[in-house]
């Protein structure tokens, strides 16, 4: 459903496109305050947050993962995966506590349905795969990118090419853009791609009735500052991105 990735050179860009079926009301973002000082990226219906980052430039974003395998969630257990992202930046610094904090957190909270994440800070970035009730994914990297639509790369487990078309082709245009330029500009520009649509196979996707669209997007940025950039509620080429710092 979603395009998600993180790069890591001069500075620290970690972003996602969030795919729905369903029309939702995204909220712009707001700055709170657990133990540590973060923005905040909600949605209606949902507690937590779908992206955040910190004071600290941890940042995390996540994606639905389409496995061969049915998984269902109750009510409660999608209660505690928002909040878990909430508390990643809320109460953590770095890769290194917000990996040992996701571990326990879905071993005890969630153990019924899978997940994909990304978390990074300005030195580490991670994906993080998870299938129930206790496997884990985990690469650490220092530099270059990661990036994942909405299957396992590290994990088996995962829909092949033909079962889930959608997610190969967008990983595909998404890795040919990030090989090529890894800016801010150029991580822009990924998320409004057209290539192969627009509609359900492009980044930027204009799903027709029944199939996804992209209602949102966020790049985050941890350099000397800690600053986003969002477009809510619009397709990201039809948006233009706004600016908010945190510090």
């Amino acid at each position: 459903m979603c395009t998600i990735g993180s790069t890591l050179n001069n500075e620290l860009i970690i972003f996602k496109n969030c795919d729905l079926i369903k029309e939702t009301k995204f909220y712009k973002p707001k700055i709170r305050k657990g133990k540590y000082k973060y923005l905040a990226f909600a949605r209606r219906g949902k507690p937590g947050l779908w992206a955040g980052i910190n004071q600290f430039g941890l940042g995390i974003v996540a994606a639905d993962t389409y496995t061969k395998k049915k998984y269902r969630a109750k009510p409660y257990t999608l209660y505690n995966i928002f909040k878990g992202y909430e508390k990643t930046v809320s109460d953590f610094k770095n890769v290194d506590e917000a990996i040992n904090f996701l571990k326990e957190h879905y071993k005890n909270k969630i153990k019924v349905v899978p997940d994909l994440i990304i978390v990074a800070d300005r030195n580490q970035m991670a994906v993080f795969e998870f299938i129930p009730p206790d496997k884990f994914g985990i690469r650490i990297k220092n530099k270059g990118y990661i990036l994942r639509t909405n299957q396992f790369r590290i994990l088996k487990g995962g829909r092949d090419e033909n079962e889930d078309p959608e997610s190969y082709i967008r990983l595909n245009n998404a890795l040919k853009i990030i090989q090529k330029n890894d800016s801010l500009s150029s991580i822009k520009r990924l998320c409004k791609n057209h290539k192969n649509g627009p509609g359900k196979f492009s980044i930027c996707r204009h799903g027709k009735t029944e199939e996804h669209k992209t209602q949102a997007s966020v790049i985050m940025t941890a350099g000397k500052e800690v600053k986003a950039y969002f477009i809510v509620n619009n397709f990201p080429c039809k948006g233009k991105y706004q600016e908010v710092k945190l510090c």
